[in-house]
């Protein structure tokens, strides 16, 4: 299958959770023969100069984009750069040098390029991050109401040649909703391998340091809102848990210095040295994550890395995953228990790639 893939965050200047996924799956269609294709890598004035190249792309842009204004509900502020970025992938496609878009799925445009490669009837498979119109407290700004991004994201996957998604909650809710989806889970790429690898071995000599992690992108709203709930209930039960430090570290989270405490404490965006040296000493990573769609890349890549992790939500895709050291309470009361106790775990593994081939 020579694939023409189309990521969400590659050119994303922060490395979070849909920056690895989408550096994941652009190593997995490299390694099948597949060729990149980033809109997003442009700047403003770069992808407005691109669009010109070809006027027939751009005037038929012009107006399928006033369609998916008038009849689809993409909101009006987004029409000039919906012009833009779907007269790059009018040009793109049709240089027909491939056999099927391989569609990352986000929030915004990728959700209404599905709709637009099925009227030029190029065939795609969609690759969603997280099913988006379940995700909790977002606000929708894309399209004009939650009900316009139901329609038209449902209305892509059921007309993709193939769904692959990250975890096998995404899996189920699609198969609900007619639906088909194939799970391809994350797993990090060669050089992020390496580091958590190195986490592990430097861990084995590690002594007890009674500190706890969380971490996340304040930017994500499920995240954020798991955090600030966690901190809530620490600081109302006023918990010192065998004198354990809970800390607070990842991409924004520096905004959250009013809420230091006693035994909280936020570290804010670590660069990849601290990261590591962080990672190195944690007893284990605390997840007080709303439900949500997706699938937490952090979860692999501590697991990789040696670190037990503990759920306090009610995380549906963290279920049955005590044998990988993921362990789910019902209170925050309950991991004083596990804070005490030697645990151990096996690794997860790489998905085989073997399911982006012809079935």
């Amino acid at each position: 299958m020579n694939y023409l893939h189309v990521p969400c965050y590659m050119s994303s200047k922060v490395k979070h959770g849909g920056y690895k996924r989408s550096i994941q799956i652009s190593k997995t269609i490299e390694n099948l023969g597949g060729t990149l294709f980033d809109p997003y890598a442009l700047n403003k004035k770069e992808a407005i100069r691109a669009s010109f190249h070809n006027p027939v792309f751009l005037f038929r842009s012009f107006f399928t984009s006033i369609i998916f204004i008038i009849f689809f509900g993409v909101n009006i502020k987004f029409f000039f750069p919906l012009v833009v970025y779907s007269t790059l992938l009018l040009q793109r496609v049709s240089k027909k040098d491939f056999d099927c878009v391989l569609l990352e799925v986000g929030p915004g445009f990728p959700i209404v390029f599905m709709r637009l490669l099925k009227m030029l009837n190029v065939q795609y498979d969609a690759m969603p991050h997280n099913i988006e119109f379940m995700v909790p407290s977002q606000t929708e700004v894309f399209f004009r109401s939650d009900n316009h991004l139901f329609s038209n994201e449902i209305f892509g996957y059921k007309h993709a040649r193939r769904v692959f998604v990250i975890s096998r909650h995404d899996q189920i809710m699609l198969s609900n909703m007619g639906v088909m989806a194939y799970v391809y889970s994350y797993y990090p790429v060669a050089d992020e391998y390496e580091a958590v690898i190195k986490i592990r071995e430097f861990r084995k000599q590690k002594e007890k340091s009674y500190r706890a992690l969380l971490m996340g992108t304040i930017s994500n709203p499920p995240t954020f809102r798991g955090i600030m709930n966690f901190i809530s209930e620490i600081k109302s039960l006023n918990i010192k848990m065998h004198n354990y430090i809970f800390e607070i570290a990842g991409y924004g989270t520096e905004k959250l210095k009013a809420y230091e405490g006693d035994n909280v404490k936020v570290l804010g965006t670590l660069s990849d040295k601290e990261l590591i040296s962080v990672l190195s000493d944690v007893d284990m990573l605390i997840i007080s994550q709303p439900q949500t769609s997706g699938f937490l890349t952090k979860i692999v890549e501590f697991n990789l890395s040696g670190i037990p992790v503990i759920v306090i939500s009610d995380y549906f895709q963290s279920e049955n995953l005590e044998e990988y050291g993921v362990y789910r309470v019902d209170n925050i009361e309950e991991v004083d228990f596990i804070l005490n106790t030697k645990l151990s775990f096996s690794y997860f593994n790489s998905p085989d790639i073997k399911i982006f081939l012809d079935l």
